[in-house]
């Protein structure tokens, strides 16, 4: 059923300590992170052992925590996750990977947070913007408004809420719908400036979400940023030029926020000659 997404009252409450914890091995990654958050104003902690992890976790609420299940001293960073799912589950959501294990053994291994796993080193920054948005607690400057209304289509659960949370950050309004169906009905009741739109959903599919645009709403079409995690020859039948981006996931926040910027524009000057913002 869609709904309009806010932020739960207890779900903030949990969110209050803007301090980050990072459980990692290696010290260049330590470092890159502590400077990342340092910038948007978000402390962090950082700890190279499950058992320092553990006591940490213990001691103190986190607003996120950065991850790689590699460690191996002492203990590997799957006794971290062990205990998070065993002791504080309501941590699982704020938990992100960043890790030289494959997609494939993550979603094998630890399927919760698989959405929330970021690769080791080329998507460093990406999980640094991630977690900052998720922290609520980003310094960047921005003029206070409601930049426009976000139609997320998306049926993954923990996909859907980090997304949300990472939308109202930058902020705007946003309806969650989880399937096609939904998603056309809502847009027969309500305008909404951009929408989000995963290709795997049950019922009535991306793809098929796609023609009806083209067909019945073609105005609207500009306005759809396409999300997948799809392997790219899967895409090569969308044509690239008719909507208003294709972002991989995980998501990079920033292009994001320009493509949003861009669905925002009345006269679509930003979509000019190939569809997407370089």
């Amino acid at each position: 059923m869609p709904f309009m997404a806010l932020l739960e009252e207890e779900e903030t409450a949990l969110m209050t300590d803007e301090c980050v914890l990072i459980i990692d091995e290696d010290a260049e990654t330590i470092a890159f992170l502590r400077h990342a958050f340092a910038e948007a104003g978000v402390s962090a902690d950082a700890v190279h052992d499950a058992y320092a992890a553990i006591e940490k976790l213990r001691e103190r609420s986190y607003a996120a925590i950065v991850l790689d299940p590699m460690i191996r001293h002492r203990l590997n960073g799957y006794a971290v996750l062990n205990f998070i799912e065993l002791e504080q589950p309501e941590l699982i959501e704020r938990l992100y990977l960043l890790t030289g294990m494959s997609e494939q053994t993550i979603r094998r291994t630890a399927p919760a947070v698989a959405s929330r796993m970021f690769r080791k080193p080329s998507a460093a920054a990406n999980a640094a913007d991630a977690v900052i948005a998720a922290c609520g607690s980003a310094r960047i400057e921005r003029e206070p408004r409601t930049r426009g209304s976000v139609l997320l289509i998306e049926d993954d659960h923990i996909t859907a809420n980090a997304t949300i949370r990472i939308l109202v950050e930058l902020g705007y309004a946003v309806e969650w719908v989880e399937d096609g169906a939904d998603a056309i009905a809502a847009m027969a009741e309500r305008r909404f400036d951009a929408v989000m739109l995963d290709l795997v959903l049950p019922d009535v599919d991306g793809f098929t979400l796609l023609e009806h645009f083209r067909s019945d709403k073609p105005g609207l079409l500009k306005r759809v940023i396409i999300t997948s995690g799809m392997p790219a020859r899967y895409l090569e039948a969308i044509d690239r030029s008719a909507v208003g981006g294709i972002l991989e996931k995980p998501l990079e926040i920033p292009r994001l926020e320009r493509l949003l910027d861009a669905c925002m524009q009345p006269e679509f000057e930003a979509f000019e000659g190939g569809g997407e913002i370089p």
